[in-house]
Order: C-alpha cells, then sequence, then structure tokens
C-alpha cells in the first residue's frame, strides 16, 4: 500500500430503529444524509484524521462541528471534544464517521490477511453522554474492482460496549450497552483509500432510573461512498 494524504469527500446514508421492552410501544425509526470531508496527513506521530460536515450544495467544507484523531500503530485516539454542548448528536455522528473511515493498514495487503485494533470514543444517545469502547478484526477477503478502480475487500468485525449517565426529566440515568456488528470496506489499491463501507450494528441498551430498568434494542446501518 502507498497510503493516500490530503482531502477526501463522502457521501453518508444511515438508517436506524430503536424498541423497546414495552409491548405497547411502536419502533421509532431514523434515517439521515450527509457530506462529508475526510482529510488525511501523515506525521512522524502517525496518522492524522480529520473529519467535517461539506456543503450539500457545493461540497465545500462548512464551518461547524469537526471530528479529529490520531493514528498511531493499531491505536485510534480521537480528540476530545470541544463546545458549550455536552452531548451535541452532529460531534457524537462526526467522531463515529470518522472512526469508520480510519483505521490501520497493513504494508502488504492479500486474502487471508488480518488484524486488530480498538477505539474509544465519545457517545450521545437520547442526550445522554457516554463512552463506547470498541474492538474491531479486520479479515482480507480478496481482490475485486469497484467503478473502474482495482481494490480489495476487507471484512470487519466489531465488538462495541457503552456506558453513560446523565439526567432526564430531573431523574438520574445510567446506561449499560453492549454490541455486535460489522462493515464490509472496498479499499482502492494501492492508495489504501476508502471507497465504500457498509456497516451494521446491533445494540442492547438498558436504561436505569431509580430501581426501574429498561432495555432497547438499536439496529442501525450506514453506508459511506466517495464522492471525489
Amino acid at each position: 500500500m502507498i497510503p493516500w494524504h490530503g482531502d477526501a469527500l463522502y457521501r453518508f446514508s444511515r438508517a436506524a430503529s430503536v424498541s423497546s421492552d414495552s409491548s405497547g410501544e411502536r419502533p421509532l425509526a431514523t434515517s439521515s444524509e450527509s457530506r462529508e470531508i475526510l482529510t488525511r496527513t501523515p506525521s512522524p506521530r502517525g496518522v492524522s484524521f480529520d473529519l467535517s460536515v461539506a456543503d450539500s450544495g457545493t461540497g465545500k467544507r462548512k464551518v461547524g462541528e469537526r471530528a479529529s484523531g490520531l493514528l498511531a500503530a493499531t491505536q485510534l485516539t480521537l480528540d476530545p471534544s470541544t463546545g458549550t454542548v455536552p452531548c451535541s448528536p452532529m460531534r457524537a455522528q462526526l467522531r463515529a464517521d470518522l472512526a469508520d473511515l480510519s483505521f490501520p493498514l497493513l504494508t502488504t495487503i492479500a486474502r487471508g490477511e488480518s488484524w486488530t485494533d480498538s477505539v474509544s470514543n465519545e457517545a450521545c444517545v437520547s442526550g445522554i453522554p457516554g463512552t463506547a469502547q470498541t474492538r474491531r478484526q479486520f479479515l482480507v477477503m480478496g481482490d475485486t474492482t469497484f467503478g473502474s478502480m482495482a481494490a480489495v475487500i476487507v471484512e470487519r468485525r466489531d465488538s462495541v460496549s457503552l456506558s453513560g449517565d446523565g439526567a432526564l426529566d430531573r431523574h438520574a440515568i445510567t446506561l449499560a450497552a453492549h454490541g455486535a456488528g460489522g462493515a464490509r470496506i472496498y479499499i482502492s489499491v494501492p492508495e489504501g483509500k476508502v471507497l465504500r463501507l457498509e456497516r451494521e450494528l446491533l445494540l442492547k441498551i438498558d436504561v436505569t432510573s431509580g430501581s426501574r430498568t429498561r432495555t432497547f434494542v438499536q439496529n442501525s446501518t450506514s453506508v459511506a461512498e466517495l464522492d471525489r
């Protein structure tokens, strides 16, 4: 691999549904789309990444929320959030997208090769701030083409745990979640640029307030595709 550097524009589409353990409640479904600019910059310390929202019309970088981090060896460290809002859904989404697009690559990549990494990330669930720990396993499935570009397919398996606490309607709330998911990633050769990433995640979330605990199940999918 000859890692790329500079800017890349991605289109994201997402869908999620949340169901509860109450039989009378209907699942809540949401969806969203965005365009985001990823900047990759190699440095002596590792590889720096920066992700920000792009204008839907021009594709240029917008001023506002952003996420950044450093990939050193197999550890991705995301920079602490800044801003006055303690739990910003937009900032949390950008950080999750950045983690998806930022991962270590082997110098030579061939069918059957595998590696692991880990990510610690801030989370925001229904306005409650928390921390998500993710361990990821990568496996090279083989060569392919994506459009007119040579590529390899990499399968990723994720194991996620999340915890958080806050307040809702003046009541103390504690979150605890565990889940699993994965992604199918198309990576260009030899640049190592993500051409398309298809991700899914299933989370079981326990929400405790006082002596009562309710359980929710969140099923989410997302697709990121290189625009240019």
